[in-house]
């Protein structure tokens, strides 16, 4: 793993001297064995992810779940390293749909509590349901491959 240094970025965001320690910090604390695992459903690039300065400082690998066709293609049209985005939803296993919603980070395979709408002001206008789309779920240990590491006393 390589150490943060001043020049460092964040997909071209510079990161000030403050993060660089923090990130210095936690590698050095920890002294990790392996990559932070992260696991990221429903990975939509609407905001920084706040893993982003542990993926780019090369201390984690990201597996996300996105499962609406879109933002999916954006993602994997902007490879980044220790990154894999898969297009499933993740769920029980069984048939659902998904409510694609204006503002993409409100897709969900929950529909929207209608009580809750009366409420939400202005942002009730970007959880309108655009789209329906029926998706067979996946659960969540079925996708991973994780190594599971028992710690014994």
């Amino acid at each position: 793993m390589s150490p943060c240094t001043p020049d460092d970025k964040i997909r071209n965001r510079p990161i000030s001297q403050q993060d660089i320690q923090r990130i210095k910090l936690l590698r050095d604390l920890v002294k990790p064995q392996r990559l932070t695992r992260i696991v990221d459903v429903g990975a939509s690039p609407i905001n920084p992810a706040p893993y982003d300065m542990l993926l780019d400082a090369g201390l984690a690998e990201v597996t996300g779940f996105e499962p609406q066709p879109d933002p999916f293609e954006d993602l994997q049209n902007n490879p980044i390293p220790n990154r894999t985005v898969l297009p499933y939803a993740v769920g029980n296993g069984e048939d659902g749909i998904l409510n694609v919603c204006r503002a993409s980070g409100f897709t969900s395979l929950l529909k929207a509590n209608e009580d809750f709408l009366t409420y939400a002001g202005r942002w009730r206008a970007m959880m309108r349901v655009v789209e329906h789309i029926p998706v067979q779920t996946q659960r969540l240990m079925t996708l991973l491959k994780f190594k599971i590491l028992i710690c014994s006393r």
